[in-house]
């Protein structure tokens, strides 16, 4: 059985608010957070599987009320989707489960960030990598995944409608955009996404391949690893047994935006685990 764990909307959370000058707006410390005030007894859910964070502080402001006379087409939701392994079966459940929460039957958006397991051969960094036997290994298991995703998620069942990727180098990104060209995948990227932390400035081959190819150039200062198996092994939880016991295999973030007047209405996290 998997193991969900759905935050709160950050974006009103009291708590969270109060918590976050000391997150310094880290994903992986937002992540922490989550977990360790989560995963307790007095939020499991009904539903098989859940625990949801319950804040009875959440903001009630003016946007409450305005929000409920919001529709769908009035909204771009993002996310971003960081998986620990190459595994599209567990991207879909990702996915199905922003989107059971959101009540959307579509997000206008995914990032896929590379997954835990391939960073140290494909992330990109501030002087190029070797392409050696284990990039290309890590490679094929990339464009593999992609070309699941892209034909699921893009092509088949429009659960999204564009998708990009994340802290990829130029040549990564180009293999990618030739399977699209060559008809192996169903899409290409739509963006590429770049970390500041893992590198402060863009490449001007990535800027220049993009430009040609109608691909925009996004940055982002998400940490380079949101959430591991020793990542999470780390942190200090009520129950032990339960941590344990679990192994994370995807975080997702999404965000949804009243596009006309540019206001963040909701901005939650949601956890995947399996058990061991």
């Amino acid at each position: 059985m998997s193991v969900l764990v759905v935050s709160v909307n950050t974006n009103r959370s009291k708590a969270f608010r109060a918590k976050a000058h000391s997150l310094k707006n880290s994903s992986r410390l937002e992540v922490a957070y989550i977990l360790q005030s989560t995963l307790k007894a007095e939020h499991w859910q009904d539903e098989s599987g859940l625990y949801r964070q319950r804040d009875e502080e959440e903001l009630t402001d003016n946007n409450a009320a305005v929000d409920k006379e919001v529709s769908r087409e009035d909204l771009e939701v993002k996310a971003k989707l960081f998986l620990i392994d190459y595994s599209a079966s567990q991207a879909s459940l990702a996915v199905n489960a922003a989107l059971s929460i959101l009540d959307f039957k579509h997000l206008d958006s995914l990032q896929l960030s590379v997954p835990v397991s391939g960073r140290q051969q494909l992330q990109i960094a501030s002087q190029p990598k070797d392409k050696d036997e284990a990039y290309e290994a890590q490679l094929g298991q990339l464009r593999s995944l992609w070309k699941e995703l892209s034909q699921q998620l893009v092509g088949e069942d429009k659960r999204v409608r564009a998708m990009g990727v994340c802290d990829v180098e130029t040549m990564t990104l180009k293999a990618l955009v030739e399977d699209a060209e060559e008809g192996n995948i169903s899409g290409r990227p739509y963006s590429i996404s770049v970390g500041m932390e893992s590198c402060c400035v863009v490449p001007e081959d990535m800027t220049t391949f993009c430009s040609a190819h109608s691909i925009r150039v996004l940055t982002h200062k998400d940490d380079d690893v949101v959430l591991s198996p020793e990542v999470f092994q780390d942190l200090t939880l009520d129950d032990s047994e339960l941590q344990a016991g679990l192994r994370p295999v995807w975080v997702l973030r999404y965000q949804s935006m009243i596009k006309k007047r540019g206001v963040i209405r909701e901005k939650r996290y949601i956890v995947g685990f399996e058990k061991k």
